[in-house]
């Protein structure tokens, strides 16, 4: 006999029985079938149970569902808390990066995958949070990287700078203290890590990332305007009568014009030959006279020296940063002698560390 007759003929006697009054409404009407006490029905839900019974299937109640099919092993499932039956058959708890499980019928995060974790506890996301990469949550859930001057990056669990704010660089590549110099002013590290602002005879700054001359040493001067090759102007050269710059000749004794006008910066030689031009042939007692003058800039003190055929000095100014300065000499104009004679002239750097031009202007017999 097939087992849907059997059931049939099952079938059919509990109906006798029921409707003989052998079977009441607080009966169970799943003898037999290992099924739990919510397998329990009322009178009103006999029909239903008889068409299910017949079908094979199981009436089930509570948090209890049939989801195998088989009859025989009644409501084996508790869809309340089977992560592979969560709520209903066949639904199964699949959170991100954890081991699921099944409570009150629904899906919850037993564990955390390694470096993952459920920070904002919410389990249908699962656990949303790589603890190894996440600088709100970096390590553990809630750690905020907060690296001075930087932007924040967390590697392995770690807080480390992943780029630095404008103007700032990690130089010693050390995470824990960020971006620790200010590379739109530091002289070590001018623009980049590393950059030193070295210039030549120079005190260097840097501003907005390049590097400038703040200062220059003693006797140097930034003429040429580019930082990068520093103060690069020596305004106190080796030099002497040798090497004087010849200015031509200047009468000593026929008047006070202007002779020559150089312009300079720094010290500088100069020789001029001042003669003896009385139309009378040196027959005249007189004075011949020189006269050097030297307009100096506002920003450099410089002086005039003055050295004989011999290089001997014979005069100098002692004037003060800017001062116009004048130096007038003279000697015999002897009967019958020719008293012209080479003298040298320096320009001669006493302070300042500018670029400034002096005016230099020669002339001959002033009173």
């Amino acid at each position: 006999m097939s087992r849907r007759v059997k059931r049939s003929v099952c079938l059919l006697v509990v109906i006798f029985l029921f409707y003989g009054g052998l079977l009441s409404a607080e009966t169970s009407v799943c003898p037999d079938a290992d099924v739990t006490d919510d397998c329990w029905v009322g009178l009103e839900d006999f029909a239903l149970f008889a068409s299910q019974w017949l079908a094979g299937r199981v009436y089930c109640a509570g948090d209890r569902e049939d989801c195998d099919g088989w009859f025989e092993n009644g409501c084996e499932t508790d869809i309340a808390g089977d992560p592979n039956n969560c709520s209903a058959c066949g639904y199964v708890c699949n959170l991100s990066h954890a081991t699921a499980g099944c409570e009150d019928a629904n899906c919850v995060v037993l564990e955390c995958q390694d470096n993952w974790d459920d920070c904002d506890e919410i389990s249908l996301n699962g656990c949303e949070v790589d603890l190894d990469t996440d600088p709100d949550n970096c390590g553990t859930c809630d750690y905020v990287c907060n690296l001075p001057h930087a932007i924040n990056a967390c590697e392995e669990g770690e807080c480390t700078v992943g780029d630095c704010q404008t103007s700032w660089g990690d130089c010693d590549e050390i995470s824990s203290n960020g971006c620790e110099v200010n590379v739109w002013s530091d002289v070590d590290n001018c623009g980049s890590c590393g950059n030193e602002c070295d210039l030549p005879n120079a005190v260097a700054e840097c501003l907005s990332g390049y590097c400038f001359i703040d200062s220059c040493y003693n006797y140097w001067a930034d003429c040429d305007g580019n930082p990068a090759t520093g103060c690069e102007f020596n305004l106190r050269p080796y030099g002497s009568c040798a090497s004087a710059t010849s200015l031509g000749s200047v009468c000593g004794d026929d008047g006070c014009y202007l002779a020559y006008t150089r312009y300079g910066h720094g010290e500088q030689w100069f020789e001029v030959y001042v003669e003896d031009c009385d139309a009378g042939q040196f027959l005249i007692t007189d004075e011949m006279k020189l006269r050097v003058e030297l307009d100096v800039p506002a920003t450099m003190d410089y002086d005039i020296v003055l050295y004989n055929e011999n290089c001997s000095q014979v005069a100098q100014t002692y004037g003060d940063t800017g001062v116009y300065e004048i130096l007038d000499y003279s000697w015999d104009d002897d009967y019958g002698i020719n008293d012209s004679r080479w003298m040298y002239i320096k320009v001669e750097h006493y302070g300042g560390t500018f670029c400034a031009d002096w005016i230099l202007k020669i002339r001959g017999d002033c009173p």
